[in-house]
């Protein structure tokens, strides 16, 4: 592709009636079908900038939408809790000692036991 600075003279150019596609596509050294292209993309570009939109910094997202996922979070939050505390009990109940979390090494991998002699 050309330099945007040259495609942009060469779809004003053709926008303008200065030019054919074709004209524009030989200028360019790419095909009429790829000028196409691009000219598409330069002005669905150009039409996107210029859309109206509020001032100041677009929203993360929607409020509503944001309280929702928070609450369904705490939700979340507290069932485990819940379930932990479930399991802690039967455990205590049926005598069932916790398992001690497995010392890893640096790797992140248990360690491997010595081979029988």
């Amino acid at each position: 592709m050309g330099s945007p600075k040259h495609l942009l003279r060469a779809i004003m150019m053709v926008q303008t009636g200065l030019w054919t596609a074709t004209e524009a596509a030989r200028q360019l050294g790419v095909s009429r079908k790829t000028y196409y292209q691009w000219e598409a993309r330069a002005l669905s570009g150009m039409r996107s900038a210029l859309i109206r939109r509020r001032p100041g910094r677009p929203s993360r997202a929607p409020p509503k939408a944001l309280a929702r996922v928070r609450r369904q979070l705490d939700r979340t939050r507290t069932e485990l809790q819940l379930t932990q505390q479930r399991l802690h009990v039967l455990r205590i109940l049926s005598g069932v000692k916790p398992r001690s979390k497995k010392k890893r090494g640096r790797d992140g991998r248990a360690p491997v036991p010595p081979a029988p002699a």
